[in-house]
């Protein structure tokens, strides 16, 4: 299917007037039928007799696209596990910015009508108790912290009682995510 894209990008290449740098991305069907993803890059020498010559390099990008779609799938798995959970979870970067929140959060926070992903937890909910501060510090610094029935009054006068547990979690070099 890459044919004609990669022809086309040859022509214009091979047949400008500049002397730049090309590079084209795209798929190549291997004898015994799988599919490797290629880059080409290369620069064009104009000789004196005006022949054009192209110099370049070819490299196989399979293992890096293998890579990158088996980890956009490993990303949406776990935020379809995260937002279907019958519990209550909300994973946060060390900034307390949202990254996964389970439906049950959304419903247990009042939170049914609003987007919150890439928002700060403490502009979501700016008069949370200054022990929750704390506790979302030392969970930062690797501690686990945890509470059963523990009675959250909300700004609005609502309470709660709820069980929970803030922890770390870790990216793949060991440091706190």
């Amino acid at each position: 299917d890459d044919v004609q894209g990669v022809r086309d990008a040859l022509v214009r290449y091979m047949f400008s007037d500049e002397k730049k740098v090309y590079t084209h991305e795209f798929r190549l069907k291997t004898i015994d039928g799988s599919i490797k993803y290629m880059r080409s890059t290369g620069i064009m020498h104009i000789k004196p007799n005006g022949n054009r010559l192209s110099y370049g390099t070819t490299t196989d990008l399979t293992e890096r696209v293998k890579s990158d779609k088996e980890k956009v799938y490993l990303n949406e798995l776990l935020k379809f596990v995260i937002e279907n959970t019958k519990s209550s979870i909300a994973v946060h970067d060390t900034e307390m910015n949202y990254i996964y929140v389970s439906n049950r959060y959304y419903d247990d926070m009042r939170l049914k009508d609003r987007n919150i992903i890439g928002k700060n937890h403490y502009e979501i909910f700016p008069h949370l108790p200054e022990f929750l501060h704390d506790v979302h510090k030392r969970a930062l610094s690797g501690e686990i912290i945890t509470a059963e029935n523990d009675k959250l009054v909300h700004a609005d006068g609502r309470v709660d009682w709820a069980n929970w547990k803030s922890m770390p979690w870790y990216k793949a070099d060991g440091t706190i995510g």
